[in-house]
């Protein structure tokens, strides 16, 4: 078993600070349960062969694939390519692809400042759920070499935050690249470089997370690995009891070539005699980069042979049935006293399929405010004081911002709780449902304010965004005094956005009266469905 130190350590050394509340231990459990304890037997096993993955590369180098924890998320370098941060200069920007079991890997897109810099952004892994990317962002030319050492950055309002600069005792850098991974139970940083010690050139060095919350000094993983040649890219297996790691050192295929070695007892120092990796992988070309996460069924690596560039992404088989590095059950946390157990799920209004996105949870009690990021499906788990009132606010990028209040009874209620984002998309059009009037007049009743707040910073954050207000009442009175009512209605949302700051050509509009009913008019309970603004995205 994998033994997990406290994730407060974690969340110290990683920028952002756990509250000092008992509460606080909320966040802790929920991020404890994507941590996986792992048991294993021998080595891995493969099947199938080795296979490119076209639309992910191109005629360009691209190098080191790391999938996120949500499995959905791929992220990986790219050389010299025009869209980098210093165009076909620059020798290393981070890339982003997402898959989708409908259409495959989306086209990759540069994840941009300010993680990338027109210097060379070499991704080593994720965690904290994968809230938390480690970087290695280093700067030199052909004959001086220097860097700031390995930076962290934070998934935060949809997008990767600065990164900072994250210490390492002894840290030395003595090459143009640094290379590695972060092991999966974030404890363990692999890098790749030429450092003090080293048996040669790059060498394979190990970083373990203290008990003090700072990283330990890098240590040389010994002479069984390094050779007086390079040895590059290592992962660490999930169960700590493997390195996979290239060289060209050991006698192999070609240039560079994969191996695997057993870890001999607890410490870092001794290791089996590395065999090749697979000949189902090693080629007369060059093979570097092979990851795959805890349990997974696929596994990527960098190969230059049969490249479209100078060197491709590329996958092969390690299902459940072939490979010997098995998950356990994880570990239920239990609950404790006066807590109750939240689930729930955040999903695309329209496609009802779930989606990764921030979820932040106010708790009235105490004041205590929590944020985490749902699972790769959506899907969430949360601990909470029972019969708690909860302020819940789901944010992602291209979608509007959810905010409901609600207590924790109204939800453990619903047999399936569900969040609805609605997508920004040309064409939708979306009801502000707590967007109320007085009776018979434009007047907003208190509270609609906090939503109408959610459309004045959507309309901020997508400054290129257009919007049709449409103003509708129930069908009982006069026809003419509601289509007036409703433009008046119309006229006063147009005009609190306005007074926020938001352009009035960005926002036109209309008063429908009861004309476009979407519910019937028989009973005042389905009337007031009718009653209603709705805005809708025309540009």
């Amino acid at each position: 078993m994998i033994k997990t130190r406290n994730i407060t350590d974690l969340v110290k050394v990683n920028i952002g600070k756990v509250q000092n509340s008992k509460l606080s231990l909320v966040l802790i459990t929920f991020v404890i349960l994507t941590i996986y304890p792992l048991v294993s037997q021998a080595q891995i096993e493969f099947s199938g062969d080795l296979e490119s993955i076209s639309n992910l590369n191109s005629i360009y180098y691209e190098r080191n694939p790391v999938l996120h924890p949500n499995g959905t998320d791929l992220y990986f370098e790219r050389a010299n390519h025009p869209d980098n941060v210093k165009g076909i200069q620059d020798l290393g920007d981070i890339w982003f692809s997402r898959y989708d079991s409908v259409s495959g890997w989306s086209e990759p897109t540069n994840i941009g400042a300010p993680v990338n810099t027109e210097f060379i952004n070499s991704i080593l892994g994720f965690i904290n759920g994968g809230k938390y990317m480690l970087i290695a962002q280093q700067y030199g030319n052909q004959n001086i070499y220097s860097s700031n050492g390995i930076s962290i950055s934070e998934y935060r309002n949809g997008k990767w935050q600065k990164p900072i600069n994250l210490e390492i005792p002894y840290f030395k850098k003595n090459s143009m690249f640094i290379s590695g991974s972060v092991a999966a139970d974030g404890q363990h940083l692999v890098l790749c470089l030429q450092s003090l010690g080293t048996y040669g050139v790059e060498d394979v060095y190990v970083s373990e997370l203290m008990e003090n919350g700072n990283w330990g000094e890098l240590k040389n993983v010994g002479k069984s690995i390094n050779t007086p040649f390079q040895e590059l890219s290592g992962f660490i297996s999930p169960d700590n009891k493997y390195l996979i790691f290239s060289s060209n050192g050991h006698s192999g295929e070609g240039s560079f070539d994969l191996y695997i070695s057993e870890r001999m007892g607890e410490g870092w120092k001794n290791w089996s005699t590395p065999v090749s990796l697979s000949s189902r992988i090693n080629s007369e070309g060059a093979e570097h980069s092979f990851s795959f996460l805890p349990g997974a069924d696929i596994a990527y690596l960098t190969s230059t042979q049969n490249s479209d560039g100078y060197g491709d992404i590329k996958r092969i088989s390690i299902g459940k049935d072939t490979t010997t590095i098995v998950l356990e059950e994880p570990a239920k946390q239990e609950l404790a006293p006066g807590f109750v157990r939240i689930t729930g799920k955040v999903v695309d209004a329209k496609t009802k399929s779930g989606i990764r996105s921030e979820l932040n949870i106010k708790i009235e009690q105490g004041g205590t405010a929590l944020s985490l990021e749902t699972m790769g499906d959506g899907t969430f788990e949360l601990d909470v004081p029972s019969g708690s009132f909860l302020e819940l606010i789901s944010k992602k990028e291209k979608y509007l911002t959810y905010k409901e209040a609600m207590s924790s009874d109204d939800i453990l209620a619903q047999e399936n709780f569900v969040i609805e984002l609605e997508p920004l998309v040309v064409g939708n059009t979306i009801t502000l449902k707590h967007v109320l009037f007085e009776r018979a007049k434009d007047v907003f009743l208190k509270g609609s304010e906090s939503e109408l707040d959610l459309l004045v910073q959507m309309m901020t954050d997508n400054p290129d965004i257009k919007i049709f207000l449409s103003g509708h009442t129930d069908n009982t009175g006069n026809s003419k005094a509601s289509i007036e009512l409703s433009q008046h209605r119309v006229d006063a949302v147009k005009r609190y956005l306005v007074e926020k700051g938001i352009n009035s050509k960005r926002i036109s509009g209309k008063g429908y009266g009861g004309t476009k009913p979407i519910a019937s008019n028989a009973s005042e309970e389905t009337r007031k469905m009718n009653r209603r603004v709705e805005f809708s995205i025309v540009e």
